[in-house]
């Protein structure tokens, strides 16, 4: 599963970045691995443009809810 990974520019996600999650999966693949899992939010345009285009398959979106309003936590908006 590959939580979280960047590039420098999101213009950069349909090459680096792609590039960059094909490398992991040979390498994964070499260990036994047969499927991947990369985890992108929906504000993410150009690197869900580009999972998607490489053959990616959305198959599941995440839904947050902020359970102690506290100062300690995050405001959601900093989550998203």
């Amino acid at each position: 599963m590959i939580d979280d990974f960047m590039v420098a520019s999101p213009d950069l996600w349909g090459s680096v970045g792609i590039a960059l999650r094909d490398e992991v999966e040979t390498r994964a693949r070499q260990a036994g691995a047969v499927v991947s899992v990369t985890v992108s939010g929906a504000h993410d345009v150009a690197k869900r443009a580009a999972l998607l285009s490489s053959g990616a398959r959305l198959t599941s979106e995440w839904y947050v809810n902020v359970i102690d309003p506290s100062p300690a936590v995050a405001p959601i908006e900093d989550a998203i």
